[in-house]
């Protein structure tokens, strides 16, 4: 019996020795034929016994390697296992840890669904902030035009007081205090219209620059493409051993290249914003505050700039959310597929049955997949600003 149980021994030793000299490649070999079982630290002798007992043959436990492909075994646990923002990841978690497949495997799984579900949630971040950005304006254009008829106002104001006498012959203190804070209160309003005027110009350059961005990158996208379509074409003429159209889409494929008119390619695809001129300060009004004598005019600062019409892009909006939500869409069918990979390899519990578990799947897969749907199936709810005081 003892050297039975020496030779049982070092034929384990051999046995995790192998494994664990390819442990990526042979420990997927071992899932997929059903030959291994997942297990932790804390559970594997326990689950060891249970197997045994109910199957009446050994099982042997093989401890996970340090790093598997390079990366630490710790840093892959403690990824899958970690805690996700979104509701749908964290109910699956639990089940991406215990089911039987390789720890690479679903380290890769949890990175694919996180990226997933942040790729959504920027969009619909990018949304929010172009309809913050709306509403901002709006409420921008809204304040501009109440300034603008305010300076109007005390522009008329000024010309009354002045129209009462000859300036300076004799005007009392009473009347060159008045005229004095008529003037210091354009000159305050004129500074508040300068701002905002500057702050809208700015954005909608900014706008401007970002869609002649998105612009050139869709080119260059269509422009990709279409060269690996190109490509692919020319692939498969010279699989088929036609030397004369492989020819025939080699020039057409430079003749794409050096096509008159086609707009270069900018790394990055910007474009350096003007520098803005300083705001100009508002010296006529200053100085006629210390000129006993003004002669206002009732335009001083007529501006060639029309109101600001509030920025709205329902049409393009709509488009996006529907874009993002087919996306969505895209996205569910895949995770159909993750969830009947991961749920079908959750071991059964020794006291359901077959039925019951069947059931448990089919109730955790709709749960999970109703989450990913109210979570990234529709955009935010916003505060609406265009209600809010100017």
């Amino acid at each position: 019996p003892g050297a039975r149980g020496a030779d049982e021994a070092e034929r384990d030793e051999a046995i995790v020795a192998v494994v664990h000299n390819d442990f990526s490649n042979r420990s997927v070999d071992l899932f997929e034929a059903g030959l291994c079982l997942h297990s932790t630290t804390a559970s594997a002798a326990a689950d060891a016994r249970r197997l045994e007992d109910k199957a009446g043959e050994p099982f042997l436990v093989v401890p996970y390697p340090d790093a598997i492909m390079g990366v630490p075994t710790r840093q892959l646990w403690d990824t899958v296992i970690a805690k996700s923002s979104w509701r749908a990841i964290d109910r699956m978690r639990p089940h991406l840890a215990r089911c039987n497949r390789p720890l690479l495997w679903k380290f890769q799984m949890r990175g694919e669904l996180e990226d997933l579900a942040e790729g959504v949630r920027r969009r619909w971040h990018a949304m929010a902030e172009r309809s913050v950005a709306d509403a901002w304006v709006a409420n921008a254009a809204a304040r501009l035009a109440k300034l603008r008829a305010a300076r109007d106002l005390f522009l008329s104001r000024l010309e009354s007081e002045e129209a009462r006498g000859t300036p300076g012959a004799g005007d009392d203190p009473a009347t060159r205090s008045a005229r004095a804070q008529l003037r210091h209160k354009l000159v305050q309003i004129e500074t508040l219209v300068q701002d905002l005027e500057a702050q809208l110009a700015e954005r909608e350059e900014a706008e401007a620059a970002a869609a002649a961005k998105a612009r050139r990158e869709a080119e260059a996208r269509a422009l990709e493409a279409e060269r690996r379509a190109l490509r692919e074409r020319a692939k498969e003429a010279e699989k088929e051993g036609d030397a004369d159209a492989a020819q025939g889409v080699g020039a057409a494929m430079a003749q794409k290249r050096t096509r008159k008119g086609r707009r270069p390619l900018v790394p990055g695809g910007g474009r350096r914003l003007k520098p803005q001129a300083p705001r100009a300060e508002a010296a006529p009004a200053a100085a006629a505050e210390l000129d006993p004598h003004p002669n206002p005019s009732p335009n001083p600062d007529p501006s060639p700039n029309p109101d600001p019409k509030p920025a709205s892009h329902p049409e393009a909006d709509a488009a996006f959310a529907a874009e993002t939500q087919a996306m969505v869409a895209q996205q569910l069918l895949m995770l159909d597929r993750v969830l009947a990979m991961v749920l079908g390899r959750v071991p059964q519990d020794d006291e359901a049955t077959a039925e019951a578990h069947m059931q448990w799947m089919a109730e955790e897969h709709v749960a999970i997949r109703s989450s990913w749907q109210q979570e990234l199936g529709a955009p935010p709810v916003l505060r609406d600003f265009s209600e809010d005081p100017v």
